[in-house]
This record gives C-alpha cells, sequence and structure tokens, in this order.
C-alpha cells in the first residue's frame, strides 16, 4: 500500500511537472475563492496514465484580468453520485459554487472515489454531509446504475449512481434536519439543504419537461439518478 500511494505521489509529479512545461498551473477547486477568478473557457480534458482525469480552464484574474491556463486534478477517473434519502421522506442536496458554472448550483450530492477499500457512497456521504451518519443509521446502499458515462465538464470518467437510505436516531422535522447537518461545515465549503422526496421528484418532472428554470437539480446526474431513485422507491412499496 505505501509503495502504491509513493508510485501515485510520483506519478502525480511528473503531471504537474508536464504542465508546468506547458505553462499550466495547478489549482483545487477550493482554493480560490469565487469572486477572485472568472472562467473564460473549458480549453481541454485530458486523461493522463489511466491514473489521473485533469479538467483544464482558461481563467481570468478578476481584478488584474491576467489570462492563465489551471488544471483541477483526481486521483481517480471514477465518481459516485448519491440519492440520499432520510426517514423515507426527506432528500439531502448539496450546495455550493460551481467554478466552471461561475456560480452557485444545488445537485445531488457527487465526488471522485478516493480510497478503493471503503464504500464509496459512504465516502461521498461522509465528505459532502459531514454531519449525517453522526446522527443516523445506514439502512440500505442501492446501486441505481454502474459506470455510466459522465457529463462534457469530465467526460473521461464513469460514476456510479446510488441511492443510500438512512434512519435518523431522532425524529427531525424538515427544520431541525437541516440545522443538524450545518452543525458540521464541509472542508468543501458545502451547503446541505433537505427537501421533501415528493418536492425533488416534481422538480425534476419540470426540468424533463423544459418548463423549469431554476438552479437546482438542473444536471445530467442529478436527473439521472433522482428518475432511477423514484423508479425503485416506487416498486419496493
Amino acid at each position: 500500500m505505501v509503495t502504491q500511494s509513493i508510485e501515485m505521489e510520483a506519478q502525480k509529479s511528473r503531471v504537474v511537472n508536464a504542465l508546468g512545461s506547458l505553462g499550466i498551473q495547478q489549482i483545487s477547486k477550493s482554493g480560490s475563492r469565487p469572486d477572485e477568478i472568472q472562467i473564460t473557457d473549458v480549453v481541454t480534458h485530458i486523461p493522463v496514465l489511466n491514473k489521473f482525469v485533469l479538467v483544464v480552464l482558461s481563467i481570468k484574474q478578476a481584478v488584474t484580468r491576467e489570462m492563465g491556463s489551471f488544471a483541477f486534478m483526481h486521483d481517480l477517473n471514477k465518481g459516485c453520485v448519491v440519492f440520499v434519502l432520510v426517514n423515507d421522506k426527506y432528500v439531502v442536496t448539496t450546495k455550493q459554487h460551481r467554478i466552471p458554472f461561475g456560480k452557485f448550483l444545488e445537485d445531488i450530492p457527487r465526488g471522485w472515489i478516493e480510497d478503493s477499500k471503503s464504500e464509496p457512497a459512504i465516502q461521498v456521504v461522509n465528505r459532502k454531509v459531514p454531519s449525517l451518519l453522526s446522527i443516523s443509521k445506514v439502512m440500505s446502499i442501492t446501486p441505481l446504475l454502474k459506470n455510466t458515462k459522465v457529463d462534457d465538464s469530465m467526460r473521461d470518467g464513469l460514476i456510479d449512481l446510488v441511492m443510500v437510505k438512512v434512519q435518523t436516531h431522532v425524529d427531525y422535522s424538515k427544520e431541525e434536519l437541516q440545522a443538524a447537518l450545518r452543525m458540521t461545515k464541509s472542508a468543501e465549503g458545502i451547503t446541505p439543504i433537505v427537501r421533501d422526496l415528493q418536492e425533488v421528484f416534481d422538480q425534476v418532472d419540470k426540468i424533463c419537461d423544459e418548463t423549469n428554470d431554476q438552479d437546482w437539480l438542473d444536471d445530467y446526474h442529478s436527473t439521472f439518478c433522482v428518475t432511477l431513485a423514484e423508479k425503485r422507491i416506487k416498486v419496493s412499496k
């Protein structure tokens, strides 16, 4: 395991050096404030050594107006989107600033799988909504779809869609649950939002009918994951 970690870091160093020779700097997703940079264009998307996924963006500094290219690096090109169902009546979504879109968006929790030895869906839940599993018990983890192609912003990766059902230790109201989830902040600057189950289903129906103009769940992974979860929930009743 140690040898694998050293080799991974060595490969990452080679990738960063290669980017530097092209004048491309590496930045982290949470390393810049939303008002500091402005995305002007997605330049390219490069898989490297089958170990990393790189999204290279053209960025303009908001104050100096200086142009530059920067890369987001992901160690593994496998991700997970999680439909989090709480007490069979609430759905947890996440709101965060999405740099490629230049605004805050609300969607279904998702993230790259960082540890191949632990349950991917639980990894994502712990990173995106760190308070949830401290106040609840996982009742089931249901695969909805495995290895689907991702959207254009990360098109060389694969994504698993999963439903995780949890039961809280206390019977929270919607407002109480949201307050409890916000007690511990995500390291990624994510705000958890609690939605009624039917509210989420109705929202996706509006989006699919192209009659909705709200910035929540309006993305491929969220709508697909919600649609599959809805079918699974109705079948199980």
